[in-house]
């Protein structure tokens, strides 16, 4: 095994966090903290979401 193959093997696994993960969360700070995991995560997926809406809402205007 090389070097590169024990590191990916100690490297921590992501977690995915899904949409069930929201309904389930019982109070409004369980839901802004799974928000806050998820953009911690993949900051550059939730930037991609909120230009598109904003897209719509600007051919909208």
């Amino acid at each position: 095994q090389s070097l590169e193959d024990l590191k990916a093997k100690l490297k921590p696994k992501k977690t995915a966090i899904s949409a069930e993960m929201l309904d389930t969360a019982n109070s409004y700070d369980d839901k802004v903290a799974l928000i806050r995991m998820m953009v911690g995560d993949e900051a550059g997926r939730v930037s991609n979401v909120f230009k598109a809406m904003m897209e719509k809402d600007m051919n909208v205007i």
